[in-house]
């Protein structure tokens, strides 16, 4: 059985350790603030917090002359 209380509870501790404006990524892949993310659960019942939003590296690039 899902228990929602637990889910909700493990989410705003998850804000309250990661920061409200954390970018994460949504169930879609869309990023997102982690207080505005939905949140979601595993087949459990377990809180399942988003994984965090992670900028593309710019790459230094060889330049051959």
């Amino acid at each position: 059985m899902i228990n929602v209380q637990e889910i909700e509870k493990s989410f705003k501790e998850d804000i309250s350790h990661r920061g409200e404006n954390l970018l994460v990524y949504d169930y879609f892949g869309r990023v997102t603030r982690l207080k505005d993310v939905e949140i979601s659960y595993d087949i459990h019942g377990r809180y399942r917090p988003p994984k965090e939003f992670e900028p593309p590296r710019k790459e230094k690039g060889c330049i051959i002359s």
